[in-house]
């Protein structure tokens, strides 16, 4: 497989940081570059839930921002490709979040750079080096990766808004049968 992971855009505007990004192999996930790395065969990592996603993230919990996201979708159709869903359990016991309130000052303006820019930073707290209270190394917590079955897609160069939407409910309900079956196994208690 030639992976590549994608990211916001944004990172690509930044000198230095766009250089180290292009040398980690990352690619934009703008749609003019997920066609062309489609087109060239390479298979692509997307979190799809993205900044919106990360906002709402907190130990315990588990919020995935799935039902706008159509495009990813759309792009899979007109390129014949399938979709692999995956679920790290884990990942938000890493972080906890400053000032979550959804009514706060802070995430109004996290919510308008969303809108702005495509990406925000979530105020966030891990671990130190020396303290186990405060910094911003990820707590020491496992991550379990769950990959699921590919889900094939046949090829549409115009596929319809219920086409689209029915393989958003396909991959939906793949992702939530991975969860239910190994939340058990996985899943943090709090």
């Amino acid at each position: 497989l030639k992976l590549r992971l994608l990211t916001v855009d944004f990172n690509f505007y930044i000198p230095f940081w766009r250089e180290m990004m292009m040398g980690l192999g990352l690619a934009g996930v703008g749609r003019e570059s997920v066609r062309a790395l489609l087109a060239s065969k390479h298979s692509l990592a997307i979190v799809i839930g993205g900044a919106r996603e990360a906002l709402d993230a907190m130990p315990g919990c588990c919020d995935l921002v799935l039902r706008k996201r159509k495009g990813f979708f759309r792009e899979a159709m007109m390129h014949g490709c399938a979709i692999v869903p995956v679920f790290g359990f884990g990942e938000n016991e890493l972080y906890d979040q400053i000032n979550r309130r959804q009514d706060s000052a802070l995430r109004r303006l996290q919510d308008r750079l969303i809108h702005i820019f495509g990406f925000t930073l979530p105020l966030f707290n891990g671990r130190g080096m020396f303290n186990y209270k405060r910094g911003i190394l990820p707590r020491r917590q496992p991550i379990h990766v769950v990959i699921g079955e590919p889900i094939p897609v046949c090829k549409r160069l115009n596929p319809t808004l219920k086409e689209i939407d029915a393989l958003q409910e396909t991959y939906i309900n793949a992702l939530t049968a991975i969860y239910n079956e190994y939340k058990d196994v996985y899943a943090q208690k709090r």
